[in-house]
């Protein structure tokens, strides 16, 4: 595995499943929601899959499973990002729009992403079923590119926030009592949704430009 990306998701699934492993089935649901709910939050600029196995008695096989589905739940995520990518003008710049417009008449996407999904996160659970008898259950995270979607962590989820409604601060300086000194004001709404059009313009299009270069290493050009 000499790909940069892959080592640092092995690294990262290594971690996980060591921090994760043999979760009840309480921790797991809440495992579950925690990936649904950021994945949903960054999923329009930068394409991600969540998905769970079914109950199984080996857990090598529940980590399979929730791994596949993922990937190709990816595949379809990678599919409606570049039919939104290439309508909304908006979304993507120009050029690379363009690029993508072409590439994606000449491959299908969803094949893309299933060929190129990374395993970024994964979790297990174990609990007994009413025969007695143990079962597992997994949930996995799929992604393009572990980098990237860090980024829109970064960057995508805390502008998707509720800000106060207070849009100055003041502060009590240690030396005195009486002076009060204004912090940064905090973002309005209007502001908020700019900051978070830029930050998605630039990520989209960086998940466009992988998502091209993985199109043509697949149909080998």
């Amino acid at each position: 595995m000499k790909n940069p990306t892959k080592k640092l998701a092995l690294a990262l699934l290594t971690l996980c499943t060591a921090t994760h492993a043999q979760l009840t089935k309480a921790e797991l649901n809440a495992k579950e929601k925690e990936m649904r709910t950021e994945c949903a939050k960054i999923a329009k600029v930068v394409p991600c899959a969540v998905e769970v196995s079914g109950d199984v008695s080996l857990e090598t096989a529940a980590r399979a499973m929730s791994n596949y589905k993922a990937k190709v739940e990816l595949g379809q995520a990678v599919k409606i990002f570049v039919s939104h990518a290439v309508t909304d003008t908006i979304l993507i710049e120009n050029g690379v729009a363009k690029q993508l417009i072409q590439i994606s008449s000449k491959v299908s996407m969803d094949s893309v992403g299933l060929a190129n999904a990374i395993i970024l996160d994964q979790a297990c659970g174990e609990h007994t079923d009413e025969n007695g008898k143990k079962m597992y259950r997994a949930v996995s995270l799929a992604v393009l590119d572990p980098g990237l979607y860090e980024e829109a962590q970064k960057e995508i989820i805390p502008l998707t926030e509720p800000q106060s409604s207070s849009s100055t601060t003041t502060a009590t300086t240690p030396s005195s009592t009486s002076t009060k000194q204004p912090l940064q004001p905090t973002p309005t709404a209007d502001q908020q949704k700019t900051n978070y059009k830029q930050a998605a313009k630039k990520i989209a299009t960086k998940a466009a430009k992988i998502i091209i270069t993985a199109a043509m290493r697949f149909i080998g050009l």
